[in-house]
């Protein structure tokens, strides 16, 4: 499993963020339970992106691999750069975005510069 750096970043106002889950995550029919959250500097939680290709939240998703590279299986998630269930836009600062695959976390930080 690989967390990928969001692109652009530093942002604004949106980002994409990707991610590779291992091939053998989807062995014997294993549906990987997957969430990509966001979080500023005091852990307070800000976003959940969209998974790109389907437009639902990265809340406990259950995965599968449609196409797989090599022994892998690419995701791409969206952030707009908006406060969870707001209009508002996050503001400047780092955040750091978590994706929890199957109980195991993975963690990296972003910028948002306006």
């Amino acid at each position: 499993m690989e967390l990928k750096q969001n692109y652009p970043n530093p942002f604004n106002p949106a980002t994409t963020i990707p991610f590779t889950l291992s091939g053998d995550l989807f062995a014997n029919g294993h549906r990987p339970k997957v969430s990509l959250k966001i979080y500023n500097v005091l852990a307070q939680l800000v976003a959940v992106p969209i998974l790109q290709g389907s437009g639902e939240p990265l809340t406990d998703l259950e995965l599968t691999c449609g196409t797989p590279s090599p022994g892998a299986c690419p995701f791409t998630a969206y952030w707009n750069g908006k406060v969870l269930d707001t209009d508002t836009d996050a503001a400047s600062g780092v955040y750091i975005y978590q994706l929890v695959v199957d109980g195991r976390r993975f963690t990296k930080k972003m910028i948002i510069m306006k």
